[in-house]
């Protein structure tokens, strides 16, 4: 047994495919049904540093978001992208090759189960059903960006959102 586990530790450090997954899986990048890619996300690329930013609102409202409205914003000086944890990205992408991701959450829904699970008789009221929220994420301005798309990491869900961004707003009246 102790020779099992040592061949499978000298495959695995070679880089070598493992015996024991032997079905084919689809890239990490690939857009998914349902779920997040079975290997994960890509780690984060290095913040992109610009003085143009793009602000960006989006409204969440009973499991649908939506891209309210899009502003340039135009700042002093060059500023990285602070790297934060979110359920929900912004990523901007040159052909396959992820340039950024911008993080974030909605309020009241970062602590939420994920949509279809059964809640416990004694856990807390869930939001996320009927919530309505917004918010506001700062994206930089990438002339090299070819495409940008809005990733919901917790259930798998990508909606490629316009490219280049334009200033524009397309608010609603709140319900």
């Amino acid at each position: 047994m102790r020779a099992i586990a040592t061949l499978f530790g000298v495959l695995v450090s070679l880089g070598l495919p493992s015996l024991a997954f032997s079905q084919e899986s689809p890239p990490a990048d690939e857009p998914r049904e349902e779920g997040p890619p079975p290997k994960g996300y890509a780690p984060d690329p290095k913040p992109l540093v610009s003085k143009k930013q793009w602000k960006l609102g989006f409204r969440y409202r009973e499991g649908q978001i939506d891209l309210q409205s899009v502003k340039p914003v135009e700042l002093k000086e060059p500023t990285a992208t602070p790297r934060k944890m979110g359920r929900f990205a912004v990523e901007l992408y040159i052909g396959q090759e992820l340039i950024e991701r911008v993080r974030f959450d909605f309020p009241l829904l970062a602590g939420e189960e994920l949509p279809g699970k059964k809640r416990k008789h004694d856990d807390p009221p869930s939001f996320e059903r009927k919530l309505t929220t917004r918010t506001t994420v700062m994206v930089p301005h990438s002339e090299r960006a070819t495409r940008a798309r809005l990733v919901d990491r917790a259930t798998g869900r990508v909606v490629e959102l316009p490219w280049p961004f334009e200033e524009a707003s397309v608010e609603q009246p709140a319900p």
